[in-house]
């Protein structure tokens, strides 16, 4: 995560890369899907997100829930804050983070991705157990599963109100090596405009991981879970989460 130009040198122009809109479809999804989970119990409803990135999908979560994001990036963190300065934001890594207390819901999404090994999602999953109490609801949303892997091409941008302008094309596809396993990998092209119409490119390689649901559902399952696979609209990306609960 240090070397990732999104997430370190480019951070910001992280929102007119990506910005929020893009991440409409997919927050209001998840946020009426974790409403009718919760439904019945008290609020307010807490909600804890790892990796929660650039805080995207968390501008349309605090709309029903009081939120903390976490996120290994300092810099991401930062990047978060200035969509949502009125939410809790705390430095951790999701394999490690224990925050001492409990959440009603916990969510991951993308950066659950970048998890190397099937031993660091097992980490992950006992963090998400770790922040859970008996009627907790858990939406895990990686970007890839193995099973349902569909290479895509995406195109987003913006242009920000100090007139500079952001583009990024992003390819997510295997490698012809990468057939038989969890590995794939996502190519990025920044186009970043100055104000002044100065227009510079980079591209990078993400290495990620599209694990099994098996696995994820497995996992769930051994830190005491049940799992229902979840099935999105075509508006959505991921089009496929996990929701879980306590047996």
């Amino acid at each position: 995560m240090d070397n990732i130009l999104l997430y370190q040198q480019l951070a910001h122009w992280y929102h007119l890369l990506i910005p929020p809109q893009a991440a409409q479809n997919e927050g209001l999804a998840y946020n009426k899907l974790l409403c009718d989970a919760v439904a019945g119990r008290p609020r307010p409803w807490s909600l804890l997100e790892l990796g929660c990135g650039g805080g995207l999908v968390a501008m349309f979560l605090k709309q029903s829930f009081v939120v903390t994001l976490t996120d290994i990036s300092p810099t991401m963190l930062d990047v978060s804050r200035q969509l949502n300065p009125d939410i809790e934001h705390l430095p951790g890594d999701m394999r490690t983070l224990r925050l001492g207390r409990v959440f009603d819901v916990v969510y991951a999404q993308d950066a659950l991705c970048y998890l190397s090994s099937a031993e660091e999602v097992r980490q992950t999953v006992a963090t998400v157990a770790a922040h859970t109490h008996r009627q907790s609801v858990v939406l895990l949303c990686p970007d890839a599963m193995a099973e349902s892997f569909a290479e895509y091409r995406t195109c987003t941008g913006a242009v920000g109100p100090d007139a500079r302008r952001g583009r990024l094309d992003e390819w997510n596809h295997r490698l012809p090596g990468y057939r038989s396993g969890p590995d794939y990998v996502c190519d990025f092209v920044y186009e970043l405009t100055q104000a002044d119409g100065t227009v510079s490119t980079f591209q990078e390689r993400h290495h990620l991981k599209a694990y099994s649901r098996e696995l994820w559902i497995g996992l769930l399952r051994e830190a005491g879970f049940h799992t229902e696979l979840i099935e999105f609209d075509r508006r959505c990306y991921p089009r496929q989460g996990l929701i879980a609960r306590r047996h």
